[in-house]
């Protein structure tokens, strides 16, 4: 039994074989700058409103209305983040 389960030789078929490369299809390169852009974007979006924040936590000492945009900035950071990771998968 165990010299005919040594002389049976299964070459292994990959899957990556099977399935194309994505890395290579030619709309990739067009969607990794598109989330490069977003999440870009995302940032500027973010800085601003934190600054807003800081800004009226300053000026005007209100926590409240500070605390959510800051809160809003962060989002906007993780939604440009998020974008960055499913276009490009970086």
């Amino acid at each position: 039994m165990r010299l005919l389960l040594s002389s049976i030789r299964v070459s292994p078929s990959s899957p990556s074989s099977l399935q194309p490369d994505l890395c290579k299809l030619p709309y990739m390169d067009w969607l990794a700058r598109l989330g490069k852009v977003l999440y870009w974007l995302g940032c500027i979006v973010a800085v601003a409103l934190i600054g807003l924040a800081v800004w009226i936590w300053v000026d005007d000492a209100q926590g409240g209305t500070a605390i959510v945009f800051g809160i809003l900035g962060v989002i906007a950071w993780l939604i440009g983040r998020v974008c960055q990771y499913a276009l490009t998968a970086d």
